[in-house]
């Protein structure tokens, strides 16, 4: 793969639309400040700590080291992988299955093709999107609006502000955080002592472990399931044949739909609550 130089990367010629032109299959590990407007062949190879201005544009597999800075609304092909530490602004686009490293930052409304990966204690800003089974390790933290495809499955500690949305069967590791709003598909699974804000909406056959909490108004669909010392808010509702394990606790005016099954010493804040 050629290495190539500063000056040679200077004179790379801009077409009518002001993009500097790129070869790909390149080693650009010498350069660290890009500039705006470039647009870069498939299989390009960056270095550490690369600075990008905005609208920059990658295609297919290309590779960035850790440390490395892109302006708003760059756009990246197919299976480009980056290390730690990478920091996007506002509107990047990423095509299917490319990976991220630990501790990366994104900005608003940036976009993921499907099976995106990515480490641990990533930051998301507001309505990011993200494709059917894309992948988070513990801790990564989400802004407001996010929307999540089906299948994607996240760490433990992992928290998403108001009004998410997960489609069908997503995972979630012990411990996980939801702000009020958050609207969930069929099947999804919850891990231990995840705790949920207020109006909540879990479409059938959620299934969540022992310890977690919600607040007020959640509503659940069909054969929804949880585990141990589970505790609701006032008014939340639950459809026909959802089952909670012993312990649980129900705040006033919760309703329940026929075929419900309670652990031993469920508690219920009032009579009117007690089904």
């Amino acid at each position: 793969m050629k290495k190539i130089t500063q000056q040679e990367f200077d004179a790379l010629p801009r077409d009518d639309n002001g993009f500097k032109i790129c070869p790909g299959q390149t080693d650009y590990s010498l350069i660290q400040n890009f500039g705006a407007l470039c647009s870069f062949g498939e299989g390009c190879d960056f270095g550490e700590e690369c600075s990008f201005d905005a609208r920059c544009s990658f295609s297919l597999s290309c590779s960035f080291r850790q440390g490395c800075v892109f302006g708003a609304w760059c756009s990246f092909g197919e299976e480009c992988s980056f290390g730690t530490g990478c920091v996007f602004r506002t509107g990047s686009i990423f095509g299917v299955r490319c990976s991220f490293g630990e501790w990366c930052r994104f900005g608003t409304w940036c976009r993921f093709g499907v099976r995106c990966s990515f480490g641990e204690q990533c930051l998301f800003g507001e309505g990011c999107g993200f494709g059917q089974s894309c992948s988070f390790d513990a801790r990564c933290i989400f802004g407001e609006g996010c929307d999540f495809g089906e299948g994607c499955g996240f760490g433990a500690w992992c928290v998403f502000r108001q009004e998410c949305s997960f489609s069908l069967s997503c995972v979630f590791g012990a411990g996980c955080s939801f702000g009020a709003g958050c609207r969930f598909g069929q099947g999804c699974v919850f891990g231990e002592r995840c705790g949920v804000g207020e109006e909540c909406l879990f479409d059938e056959g959620c299934v969540f472990r022992e310890l977690c909490s919600f607040d007020e108004r959640c509503s659940f669909g069909e054969e929804c399931s949880f585990g141990e010392r589970c505790s609701f808010g006032e008014w939340c509702s639950f459809d026909q044949g959802c089952s909670f394990g012993p312990w649980c606790v129900f705040g006033v005016g919760c309703r329940f739909g026929q075929g419900r099954r309670f652990g031993q010493g469920c508690r219920f804040k009032n009579r009117e609550t007690r089904p």
